[in-house]
């Protein structure tokens, strides 16, 4: 289920939010948290309106590319790709930090020494056909992006991030 902004939230809800969480990684606008099954990322330099966006953004390239398969072969199989939706999108009523909740994806990325990476014509492609088709700029698909995973259909490439940095996500 994907929610396209929750209810403020209060300072103290906040930390209750993230807070013993574990910081899995820092990324070029957000920190990441892993929580349960969930990862929560905190945006301290975007605002709403910009998270909420890269929200709207990331839901219409699933619509576009989910279950897409790839003209590509790793380990003798083409790849699914998937794309890991934002399903909520938070702000706090006191500092104002900007979070996102979605699924916590497993598994190693595509940047990873095991694998083999992709042309990166292959992820241009990708990023050059959603922002044709959603009219944004700034979306960069990376291999650092892309988790690895086998499923009983063969090899998802899972994106959990559309944009290498979401600050440059801007509409055209």
């Amino acid at each position: 289920m994907v929610e396209l902004f929750s209810r403020s939230i209060h300072e103290g809800n906040v930390s209750d939010l993230v807070g013993d969480a574990k910081r899995i990684a820092e990324g070029q606008d957000s920190e990441v948290f892993k929580i349960g099954r969930r990862v929560v990322k905190r945006y301290p330099r975007l605002d709403l309106e910009q998270v909420l966006d890269y929200q709207e953004v990331t839901q219409q390239a699933k619509d576009i590319l989910d279950g897409t398969v790839l003209d590509y072969k790793i380990r003798g199989q083409r790849p699914i790709i998937i794309i890991n939706p934002i399903n909520k999108v938070i702000e706090s009523e006191t500092n104002y930090d900007v979070f996102s909740v979605s699924s916590f994806i497993g598994g190693p990325t595509l940047n990873s020494r095991k694998h083999r990476q992709p042309t990166s014509s292959l992820f241009d492609d990708i990023s050059r056909q959603i922002i044709q088709q959603t009219q944004f700029r700034g979306i960069n698909i990376i291999p650092l992006n892309v988790k690895i995973q086998k499923s009983r259909r063969g090899i998802n490439f899972v994106v959990t991030d559309i944009c290498a940095r979401v600050k440059d996500l801007k509409q055209i």
